[in-house]
C-alpha cells in the first residue's frame, strides 16, 4: 500500500470517529434572524412550550403573515419570535405588471420569417391575336388578324375593341399597346 492510501484510510478512520463519538447533545441557543423585529398586529402567533414531554401549542390566528413564539425549556422568560414566510402571491401580486416580462417565460432565438415578395406588378394579357396575312396598298399596310374566330382589319393608328391600338406596322413585327395598362406588345407577321 502506497503512502498516498495509507493517508486517505487514515482520514476515513477519523472521520467516522468524529461522527460517531462527536457531541450529540443538542445547543440550546437560538440564532436570531437579521432583523431584529417583531410580530405585527395582523400576524398569527404561536407559543410553543416545552416544558412536558407533550407540546402545547396556542395560535391566534389573523390573514397576514403568521409568526412563532418559541420558549425554549432551559429559560421560559426569553422568547423568540420567529416570522414565518409570506405566500409568494403577496410579495409579487397575482399577475405581472403591464409592460414586464416574466423571467421564465419562453424565447426563441429563430430570426423572425422575412416579409412576404411584394406582389409583381400587373402586366397585360397575351396577345389575343393569330396572323392570317398583310397586304400594302400605296404604301400603308393592312394586316389581317383573327381572334376567337372573328377576322379583324386593321391599319396602323386604329383602335380594336377599345383595348388594343396598332401603334406601327413595319414588317416583320407589329406593335401594339394595351391600353388598361399601356403596355406595348409585338406580334411577327410573315
Amino acid at each position: 500500500m502506497k503512502r498516498r492510501h495509507f493517508l486517505l484510510v487514515l482520514g476515513l478512520i477519523s472521520a467516522a470517529a468524529i461522527a460517531a463519538l462527536g457531541d450529540r447533545t443538542p445547543s440550546n441557543s437560538v440564532v436570531d434572524d437579521a432583523k431584529q423585529g417583531r410580530p405585527t398586529s395582523s400576524a398569527r402567533s404561536v407559543s410553543v412550550d416545552r416544558s412536558d414531554s407533550t407540546s402545547n401549542v396556542n395560535s391566534t390566528a389573523s390573514a397576514n403573515a403568521p409568526a412563532v413564539v418559541a420558549t425554549g425549556r432551559a429559560n421560559p422568560s426569553n422568547s423568540v419570535t420567529i416570522l414565518a414566510l409570506t405566500p409568494r402571491t403577496e410579495t409579487t401580486g397575482s399577475r405581472i405588471a403591464d409592460g414586464a416580462t416574466s423571467v421564465f417565460s419562453s424565447q426563441t432565438w429563430v430570426p423572425p420569417p422575412p416579409p412576404p415578395a411584394p406582389p409583381p406588378p400587373p402586366s397585360a394579357p397575351a396577345l389575343p391575336f393569330s396572323y392570317l396575312g398583310k397586304q400594302q396598298d400605296n404604301g400603308v399596310w393592312t394586316v389581317f388578324l383573327s381572334r376567337e374566330g372573328t377576322t379583324v382589319i386593321t391599319k396602323a393608328g386604329e383602335r380594336i375593341d377599345s383595348s388594343y391600338q396598332v401603334i406601327s406596322i413595319a414588317p416583320p413585327t407589329l406593335v401594339m399597346k394595351y391600353l388598361p395598362l399601356n403596355e406595348t406588345q409585338t406580334l411577327t407577321i410573315e
